[in-house]
C-alpha cells in the first residue's frame, strides 16, 4: 500500500495538491499508511505499518520522513517492533512541532500478560536539529539535496577549517582538515542515502547544517 500526502487548498478552488513523492511501503504486505501521523506545519510526518516484518513477522515498523526542500526524506532508521507479531505501528502520533512520537502496538506482550500491548515514547530532537551558522550570508552548501558532490563556500578565506560529517544517529562518518581556503569540496557518492550533519569550524567562527544524500 502507498502513502500519498495531499495538501488541499481551498483558495485553489479545492485542488488536489500532491505534496513531494509518494511514500511506498517497504515491502508487500506492510499496510503502511493505516496509521499515520503530520506535524503541525506539515513538513514532518510519521508513518507506521504494522505488518512489515522486519523484526519477525507482522513486528510492524515507523519510520519518520521530513519535507526537505520538496523530498520527503526519511530522518534515521526504521522503528522496528520488539518482536514477532507486535503490530507496532497500528497507532502513530506526533506533538505539534514533531520533536516527540508515540507509537502503539497492540500485539505486544509486555511484562503483564500475552497481548497485554503496549506504547513507546520517541524523542527525535536530535535527529530533526535546528541548523546553525556563524560563518554569515555568504556561508553556502549546493548542490543540497546531492547526488554525491557538494560544495562549501564559507565567503572568504580562512586558515585552519574542520569539517566533520555525522550520520543522523550521531556517528562521526568522516573529517576533513584544510589551509587557507574559502571552499570545501564534499564527496558522499559512497554514503547510504539519508540526512547527514556536516559540522564546519574555524576559529571561533562555526556551522551546523543539514545535507540530503539522495
Amino acid at each position: 500500500m502507498k502513502t500519498k500526502l495531499v495538501l488541499l487548498l481551498s483558495r485553489l478552488a479545492c485542488a488536489k495538491i500532491q505534496i513531494g513523492h509518494d511514500i511506498d511501503g517497504a515491502a508487500a504486505g506492510d499496510n503502511s499508511g493505516q496509521s499515520l501521523s503530520l506535524n503541525n506545519d506539515g513538513n514532518i510526518v510519521a508513518v507506521g505499518a504494522y505488518g512489515n516484518d522486519g523484526n519477525g513477522s507482522g513486528s510492524g515498523h515507523v519510520r519518520v520522513f521530513e519535507n526537505i526542500l520538496g523530498v520527503w526524506t526519511q530522518v534515521g532508521g526504521d522503528i522496528d517492533g520488539e518482536a514477532t507479531g507486535d503490530n507496532s505501528g497500528l497507532s502513530v502520533s506526533l506533538n505539534s512541532d514533531g520533536s516527540i512520537m508515540a507509537i502503539g502496538a497492540r500485539g505486544n506482550d509486555g511484562i503483564n500478560d500475552s497481548v497485554s500491548e503496549h506504547v513507546r515514547v520517541y524523542d527525535l530532537s536530535t535527529a530533526l536539529s535546528v541548523e546553525q551558522n556563524t560563518f554569515g550570508s555568504s556561508f553556502s552548501v549546493y548542490p543540497n539535496p546531492t547526488n554525491g558532490l557538494s560544495k562549501i563556500q564559507l565567503g572568504e578565506y580562512y586558515n585552519e577549517v574542520s569539517v566533520h560529517i555525522f550520520n543522523v544517529l550521531g556517528k562521526l562518518v568522516a573529517t576533513q582538515e584544510h589551509d587557507n581556503t574559502d571552499k570545501v569540496e564534499l564527496n558522499t557518492q559512497e554514503y547510504a542515502t539519508g540526512i547527514y550533519f556536516i559540522k564546519v569550524q574555524s576559529g571561533t567562527k562555526g556551522a551546523t547544517i543539514k545535507l540530503v544524500v539522495k
